[in-house]
């Protein structure tokens, strides 16, 4: 029992000197997660011009990707960029667009006292509902709003329950109509976030997007309509149409959209002066279309991580793709960098879930991506392939080995040795005892 205790403190001395020398492996615990996760930030617009209106909202709603954000929701009135609703409401409930609607001194009814905008669409004549509609896109004819209004809704109070209905709808929850031209009234209003949700909306219309491109319309009653923003559409990269809006109150207004290097960018400006609506759409539509645009970062499935894991027999290889696609408005010049950060040595054991580093993608030197590179599955370690890989690299640890082999060798030997005298002993005791009888 002596022999046996005193062996049983050698080999647990050499085992707590091999593992200080880094040859008896120890189980290390690392973080750990059991799904895929990723973060995906888009860049901010950078290096964008200074606008003159103090509210401003844009969007690329190609790619769900807002670019601006400057009071988006701060409350606002609308003034004629109602009339989008206006139209929405009036196309979704006219089925016939050729349909004629007589033009009646009810539609006129206080426009003129209001000093509202016209089309010019006189008593008594009958222009088509499509007419009525460039009427209202082109040059803001409240005369063209009110003629659609009382004959969808039968009055225009009715119809602009429609509005508000259609509002709720479309989850335009900062707005409330109270007519459908834009005229000022407290309880008239609406924000520029609300306004581009509105537009983007009404352009899944093919009606609407002709609306609001058409630079010049002649209707069946002889009218030629020019639109507010004529000189957008002949100057501006991209542009593809918009609606204007002003009131004093309001200021002046714009919704616009555009398509540029793969966005389709749509702004709600409010709030300018003189004619800064018209210049912010020119001035950021063409700055847009030299420095910005949408650009694929990665694939989903692409690979991250392809690496060779230490410490297995046979070598296995660990893989990590990328989560997702990532694809996003950055700036055409960018520079783009892909890295690895806080990543560990690839050492099995390596447990499923377990975080291995981070993946990242950095647009200008500001993180968009960033990916926990995650183990798919569990890696057992080879005894073997790990005591090959110590001993090369920690020959005293071999030293050590080698003589804790010699040393546990000698002493099983040492017990056999005895072990056989002690039976020799005992057999030699019993004869003596036999004899002796």
């Amino acid at each position: 029992m002596q022999h046996i205790r005193t062996l049983t403190r050698l080999l647990l001395s050499v085992v707590l000197l091999l593992t200080s020398a880094g040859i008896v492996p120890t189980q290390a615990q690392a973080p750990t997660t059991t799904q895929d996760s990723y973060t995906l930030s888009p860049l901010p617009l950078q290096g964008a011009p200074q606008l003159e209106s103090p509210i401003a909202y844009m969007v690329d709603i190609a790619h769900d990707q807002v670019l601006l954000d400057q009071g988006g929701e701060q409350q606002i009135y609308p003034a004629s960029m109602t009339k989008m609703m206006t139209e929405l409401v009036a196309i979704e409930h006219i089925p016939d667009l050729q349909v004629q609607i007589p033009i009646t001194q009810e539609m006129w009814a206080g426009l003129i006292e209001a000093d509202a905008s016209t089309a010019g669409f006189v008593v008594g004549s009958t222009p088509t509902a499509l007419d009525l509609l460039y009427g209202c896109a082109l040059p803001s004819g409240a005369d063209a709003v009110n003629a659609l209004a009382i004959y969808v809704g039968g009055s225009i109070p009715h119809f602009v329950e429609l509005m508000n209905q259609k509002a709720q709808e479309l989850g335009m929850s900062h707005t409330h109509f109270v007519n459908g031209t834009g005229l000022h009234d407290p309880n008239h209003y609406s924000t520029a976030k609300d306004m581009a949700i509105l537009m983007r909306a009404a352009l899944a219309n093919d009606t609407f997007r002709a609306l609001i491109s058409t630079p010049t319309y002649q209707t069946t009653t002889g009218l030629t309509l020019k639109s507010t923003v004529s000189w957008l559409l002949e100057n501006t990269p991209g542009f593809i149409g918009g609606k204007t809006g002003y009131t004093p109150e309001a200021g002046r207004c714009l919704a616009s959209t555009a398509e540029l290097n793969g966005m389709t960018v749509l702004m709600v400006t409010a709030q300018a002066q003189e004619k800064g609506h018209l210049q912010d759409a020119h001035t950021m539509y063409s700055w847009l279309s030299e420095s910005y645009g949408y650009q694929q970062l990665g694939t989903q499935g692409d690979p991250i991580l392809s690496a060779k894991v230490q410490d297995t027999l046979p070598s296995k290889t660990i893989q990590i793709s990328l989560a997702t696609d990532i694809a996003m408005d950055i700036p055409l010049n960018a520079q783009i960098e892909k890295t690895m950060i806080n990543q560990q040595a690839l050492i099995a054991p390596i447990r499923e879930g377990e975080i291995l580093g981070t993946y990242q993608i950095k647009v200008n030197g500001q993180v968009v991506y960033e990916q926990p590179l995650i183990a798919q599955t569990t890696i057992h370690r080879s005894f073997l392939a790990y005591s090959a890989r110590k001993i090369q690299t920690h020959p005293i640890a071999f030293i050590i080995l080698v003589l804790f082999v010699l040393v546990v060798g000698l002493l099983l030997r040492i017990l056999q040795v005895q072990a056989r005298r002690r039976r020799r002993r005992k057999r030699r005791r019993q004869q003596s005892v036999q004899h002796n009888r």
